[in-house]
């Protein structure tokens, strides 16, 4: 799974000397772009992202870091990787916060991961975060009643279906060149199927958990921890499904039948 996703993330360190350092040397200089040339300042620009991003990295607190990333994407707004940590990092918040502020921050993540996505399609960790925003934004709005602020929602299941199709194909793809980005491409598919069903499309939810252990097996990690409780929720979910599943098709049939008769 993806490392900037735990505890033990080197984004929720502590800054160092070197890198409380670093801070003064960048903002201290900051003036140093207007001196040059536009060539010279532009490259100025990009490693001043470069350096803000690195220190991002040492900061305590989600209050130091958004700001200081959100710094270096306007310095350097056309390289991915600065979209790329900042919609990572916009989510990562605090999910049970109703506020406005919290619910503007998820929005604001999701689409600046879309723009990752953009600037670099062959990010396959962007596609997947991208997928996991929208997942995120659904749940919170549903939960803090929001629900009016979201999108059609077959125009969100279409976009999640994107984004974690092409992030699978893009992992397997980095796998096969030995460049892995160790994303979790079952919870990818967990994720849709949870999706799907909650809007109620049981068959497409059924689909997705049909391909879940295929996707562990694939992996090798079948005797992961993760993956074993994984694999009791799909099981739990996929009899949920299947259950609701065939209550829709007897209601379907009831009412062709009061139909046909009506009819006759």
């Amino acid at each position: 799974m993806d490392s900037s996703l735990t505890s033990d993330s080197p984004f929720l360190k502590a800054p160092t000397t070197s890198g409380i350092r670093d801070i003064l040397v960048i903002f201290l200089t900051a003036r140093k772009s207007e001196e040059v040339g536009n060539d010279q300042s532009k490259s100025w620009r990009i490693e001043r992202a470069m350096r803000l991003q690195s220190v991002a990295k040492e900061l305590p607190t989600r209050d130091l870091l958004i700001p200081c990333l959100e710094i270096a994407r306007s310095n350097d707004p056309e390289n991915s990787e600065m979209s790329y940590w900042l919609g990572v990092h916009l989510l990562q918040g605090d999910m049970n916060d109703p506020s406005d502020e919290r619910w503007n921050e998820i929005c604001y993540g999701l689409d600046v991961l879309k723009n990752a996505t953009i600037l670099n399609p062959a990010d396959a960790r962007a596609h997947y975060h991208h997928g996991m925003a929208i997942s995120a934004r659904h749940k919170y709005a549903m939960r803090t009643q929001r629900a009016h602020l979201l999108p059609p929602a077959d125009e969100a299941a279409n976009s999640m279906i994107n984004a974690f199709e092409t992030a699978i194909r893009l992992e397997r793809k980095c796998t096969e060149a030995g460049c892995k980005n160790g994303i979790n491409l079952a919870a990818g598919y967990l994720t849709l199927a949870d999706f799907m069903a909650r809007l109620k499309s049981f068959e497409k939810a059924i689909m997705y958990l049909g391909r879940i252990e295929g996707m562990i097996n694939e992996a090798g990690d079948r005797e992961e921890h993760w993956a074993t409780s994984m694999l009791q929720q799909v099981s739990s979910m996929m009899e949920f499904c299947m259950a609701e599943s065939a209550k829709n098709k007897h209601s379907k049939e009831i009412l062709h039948e009061n139909i046909d008769q009506s009819n006759n």
